[in-house]
């Protein structure tokens, strides 16, 4: 799966609606871009065309994608608050327009949660070291089958191996 090929297959309307939210933050947008980009590379990498199904692999993008996203902000504000509202928002906007399952989207909305918990308490670590942190949070990841199971959880969660 190639970055141009998922841009090729999103809707017309959420191109339109994230574009001009970036309009509005450009910097932030920016940003945003290069979390993207280098989310997508390490992910294809590290899980060559399983990051786009509800496993493992699709926890850790999401939890990198938001990791990256607040970490490349803090280049535009040093306010981390800013930067997290920003990554939220993104983020909560690309799942809102995004077509899932209730629980494929509270799945990824969990992922995105941790990612930007764990980025706040280690904004020292550079982006390999983000990497080798989540791959050590992979390994506690946790199963879940019912959107009720999600809140408890302070892990990683996915619903299929």
């Amino acid at each position: 799966m190639s970055i141009v090929k998922v841009v090729k297959n999103l809707k017309f309307s959420y191109l339109k609606t994230v574009f001009w939210f970036g309009i509005n933050h450009p910097l932030f947008s920016l940003a945003t871009l290069q979390a993207t980009i280098i989310t997508f590379k390490i992910s294809q990498q590290k899980f060559p065309n399983k990051h786009g199904k509800e496993n493992k692999a699709n926890a850790f993008r999401h939890a990198l994608w938001n990791m990256l996203i607040l970490k490349k902000s803090l280049v535009f504000t040093k306010d981390v608050s800013k930067a997290e509202t920003w990554t939220k928002k993104i983020t909560d906007l690309h799942e809102e327009l995004s077509p899932n399952r209730a629980i494929s989207r509270a799945m990824d909305l969990k992922n995105n949660e941790l990612g930007r918990h764990w980025i706040k308490v280690n904004l020292e670590l550079s982006d390999s070291e983000i990497v080798k942190f989540l791959e050590k949070k992979l390994q506690e990841a946790q199963k879940i089958s019912k959107i009720s199971e999600i809140a408890i959880q302070s892990n990683l969660v996915y619903l299929e191996e």
